[in-house]
């Protein structure tokens, strides 16, 4: 490969990189404006919403701590946290038993 094609590569390899890092920027955007109201982007778009036990909508911070550390340590466990939701009487995971919360349908 001559020095040309060297170039040429490395500025592909470096844009392809640049994109992923704008791609994962803007996915984390959507994600923390999601927290902000209380769902993610797959909970809204299916209509669900996670609440506090009293029914108001969970806060930026809580979600924060649900989504990275509770959902981490529902991963770390072999993914028993995720299938706990089935085993529970309130269908709660691990990571809404961290925070206690409940992920609930919106209401029509």
């Amino acid at each position: 490969m001559n020095r040309e094609d060297q170039n040429v590569a490395t500025a592909i390899g470096v844009m392809g990189w640049l994109s992923l890092c704008g791609v994962s920027i803007l996915f984390l955007g959507i994600q923390i404006y999601f927290w902000t109201k209380g769902t993610t982007l797959g909970k809204w778009l299916l209509g669900m919403w996670v609440v506090y036990e009293d029914g108001r909508p969970a806060s930026f911070g809580t979600m924060l701590v649900r989504e990275l550390i509770g959902k981490l340590i529902s991963d770390l466990a072999f993914g028993l946290g995720y299938l706990w939701i089935l085993l529970d009487a309130q269908h709660q995971g691990w990571h809404d038993k961290l925070v206690r919360t409940y992920v609930v349908l919106r209401r029509a």
